[in-house]
């Protein structure tokens, strides 16, 4: 009986780790910089920073937009890190390490039919 005990809690401790390391997956997968390919070639860039940090550049602004972000699933949740901003979910497509598809950044310019775009390192 005790070394079912013993063989039962090693299981459980490893179903434990195992649930965790998938977990963290996502975020791992985005890190480095990223150039939208699609529908604008080279119009934006998100730089994914850290496993929390994400900057949105754009080819015509000096300005860079700052934002804490997490993947939860198949949704980046970007928290903007100055005040009075509101937080955006994307739904995000993550291709592989080196390239990954979201929901328009820009819907409310009007960009055209696209309802995605593809950014590639």
């Amino acid at each position: 009986m005790r070394n079912f005990k013993i063989i039962l809690f090693l299981f459980l401790l490893s179903m434990c780790i195992s649930c965790k390391t998938s977990d963290d997956g996502n975020a791992q997968q985005l890190a480095g910089l990223y150039s939208e390919t699609f529908p604008e070639e080279g119009r934006s860039q998100l730089n994914f920073i850290n496993e929390n940090t994400l900057e949105k550049l754009e080819s015509n602004s000096a300005i860079v937009d700052e934002f804490n972000y997490e993947i939860i699933g198949n949704v980046l949740k970007l928290t903007p890190i100055t005040e009075g901003s509101t937080v955006q979910n994307f739904e995000i497509e993550i291709i592989n390490s080196s390239e990954f598809k979201i929901e328009n950044l820009y819907p409310s310019i009007g960009i055209g039919a696209a309802t995605f775009m593809t950014f590639k390192k």
